[in-house]
């Protein structure tokens, strides 16, 4: 799936989102697209995270529309026999799915998401008319959507995993609220910031801020791995930006650990913010506070001087107070 044919020059007429990619190449594709105003058309919640058995799991039981949405979405072949379709999650508001295109051709993804929302856009009109819908041209979706390249198999499986355990991230936010819900404008340590996750964690007695010299060789990340996960075991809460290699791999094994710590992030959140991976799973149990210095940005930018001052400016005050 590392193919160097995956990122041939993009021809000038197409439409693209990655400026790198040519999005007719042969390639697998995750893509997301969400229901306006993010109404629960498409299905409801059922179970609860806690469940002893596969029956009482979190599952998404379908509506007449959420299955309109899944028949569109794999009967994609069917008008597409380039493209075939690999997995898909349907959720109350939005939906996920990952698409295979099997070889180069003049088919772009915009194409195929195009005619995969015509089909549900359809459906949608269909079924609701004579209740709130009843022009030609009503929408089921936002505008546009959000697609991400998996070059790797590696890549595509856990993608495969995070759409199968959507339901549960979902019962985990509901059972939940407090620790998801983004908190704009927070006051900590003296410092105005957002922040998202267990805010108790900053009323620890003992929080330690994780500092490791961008120098240090891999037996010397090894020993302060060590260092700070034994300080984490006897109670101190792990405070850090985590931006030299050492400290990343220090909060890496914290929260492989289950210790609580805080991260100070670079991105910022939106509204719709949600931890990531074993982040998700940290912040459900308690472990995890993120908090950021700056406003929400979509584009991943290298950390300049002055940032990272910032940043390490924060983890140090937060461990004062």
């Amino acid at each position: 799936m590392s193919n160097p044919s995956y990122y041939k020059p993009v021809k000038p007429s197409m439409a693209r989102r990655c400026s790198v990619h040519d999005y007719t190449s042969r390639c697998f594709y995750l893509v997301t697209t969400t229901v306006v105003n993010r109404q629960p058309l498409l299905g409801r919640l059922v179970g609860n995270s806690q469940a002893e058995t596969p029956d009482g799991r979190p599952s998404i039981v379908l509506s007449p529309l959420g299955e309109a949405v899944l028949s569109s979405w794999l009967k994609l072949p069917d008008y597409y026999g380039t493209v075939s379709v690999v997995a898909a999650q349907v959720m109350p508001d939005h939906f996920h799915g990952i698409i295979f295109f099997k070889e180069n051709s003049d088919l772009h993804l915009g194409h195929v998401m195009r005619g995969f929302k015509t089909g549900c856009n359809r459906a949608y009109r269909e079924l609701v008319q004579g209740t709130s819908v009843t022009h030609s041209d009503a929408l089921l979706w936002n505008k546009g959507y959000n697609d991400r390249i998996l070059t790797h198999y590696e890549m595509l499986d856990k993608w495969k995993r995070y759409l199968a355990e959507n339901p549960l991230r979902l019962a985990l936010k509901r059972e939940h609220p407090d620790l998801f819900r983004v908190q704009f404008g927070a006051h900590v340590a003296g410092h105005q910031v957002n922040a998202i996750g267990n805010r108790f964690l900053l009323d620890y007695p003992d929080k330690l801020a994780v500092k490791c010299s961008r120098s240090l060789g891999e037996l010397e990340i090894k020993e302060q791995v060590s260092y700070y996960l034994e300080k984490g075991k006897q109670g101190s809460v792990l405070v850090s930006p985590s931006i030299s290699p050492g400290e990343k791999a220090v909060m890496r094994a914290a929260l492989e650990a289950q210790l609580p710590i805080i991260h100070i992030d670079s991105q910022g959140f939106n509204s719709y913010t949600k931890p990531g991976g074993q982040f998700f799973e940290a912040c459900a149990a308690g472990h995890l506070l993120i908090v950021s210095p700056w406003e929400h940005s979509t584009r991943k930018q290298v950390l300049t001087r002055e940032q990272c001052l910032i940043m390490n400016g924060l983890a140090a005050a937060i461990c004062a107070t």
